[in-house]
């Protein structure tokens, strides 16, 4: 069974880059350009793996978690900040959201694969 990764990111480039890179290793992808499209999405499917950018046009990513974790459906889901935002104090925020990780562009598609699988790895348990 393949596992459902939903992305809320809005940069095409980037986008389309993890989706490539995550539909190699097996994932299924779902993605949303924006923190709106990606909420009223979420409203429809509960994905194992939940991947989102902070600076967002709608909703930012921060917004975005809190109504996460706020929904019992994504309780049991992974989830990530994938995003520019390096300062200490936006990764701490991101980090005080019950996240994952936190995740800093620009990646390597190496690192993307195995922070993910470590996660999974570790979630399983």
């Amino acid at each position: 069974m393949k596992l459902k990764i939903f992305l809320a990111e809005d940069d095409p480039g980037i986008r389309t880059l993890t989706k490539f890179i995550l539909e190699k290793e097996g994932f299924e992808l779902i993605v949303a350009e924006d923190g709106q499209k990606a909420w009223d999405a979420l409203q429809n499917v509960v994905p194992d793996v939940i991947m989102c950018d902070v600076q967002m046009p709608q909703m930012d990513g921060f917004t975005l978690m809190k109504k996460i974790n706020g929904d019992s459906r994504f309780n049991n889901a992974i989830k990530v900040f994938l995003t520019s935002m390096r300062e200490r104090e936006n990764i701490q925020q991101g980090l005080s959201l019950n996240v994952h990780d936190y995740i800093t562009k620009p990646f390597s598609p190496g690192e993307l694969r195995q922070r993910l699988q470590s996660l999974i790895d570790t979630h399983k348990k």
